[in-house]
């Protein structure tokens, strides 16, 4: 779960330096393995920090034509000792990011359509994003049968209609258990 959406006011396949502040265009927890981490977050980087828009403009892409945001990319990782990777390898990585998928809504039944649209107590309140304590009133972390559903749904939904990038990630001739170097 990403969180957040990427917002629709940054265009991430303009960007062209590394001297840009991703705060509150994408996931905090996509941006930090990249290096732009900061709090509980700031020890996080793998990757170095060009490659975030390289990853997130097609992601954008994929999610602005109504389909789901997945894409493929290799990274050089770097070194982190706050967690003992070693870095000087390279490493496939298939992006899943967790984004309103319209065609998979346009797939819907109306009533869940109708549900999705009511923004406030409705059976969908704040899909797909939705909060890990108190999304649902009286709920500390519980979410409803209908709403894990529609996750679950739209997982399925995403994996189907992009098969074939993860087909060629776990067909890929180079053990994909490994990293490669």
């Amino acid at each position: 779960d990403t969180g957040m959406a990427a917002t629709d006011e940054f265009n991430w396949c303009k960007v062209n330096s590394t001297d840009f502040d991703p705060h509150g265009k994408a996931s905090n927890q996509v941006y930090d393995k990249f290096g732009y981490g900061t709090d509980f977050l700031e020890h996080n980087q793998v990757f170095p920090k060009e490659d975030l828009p390289k990853v997130l403009c097609p992601l954008q892409r994929q999610r602005d034509s109504g389909r789901p945001a997945v894409t493929r990319f290799t990274h050089q990782v770097v070194r982190n000792e706050r967690w003992g990777i070693e870095g000087g390898y390279r490493v496939d990585v298939l992006y899943v990011y967790h984004e309103v998928v319209e065609s998979f809504v346009a797939s819907l039944p109306m009533a869940t359509k109708l549900g999705l649209d009511r923004k406030i107590l409705g059976p969908f309140v704040n899909y797909p994003f939705y909060h890990t304590m108190f999304n649902n009133p009286g709920e500390l972390v519980a979410l409803t049968r209908k709403q894990v559903n529609l996750l679950a749904a739209q997982a399925a939904y995403s994996v189907q209609v992009t098969g074939d990038a993860f087909d060629e990630l776990l067909q890929d001739p180079k053990p994909w258990w490994r990293f490669y170097r």
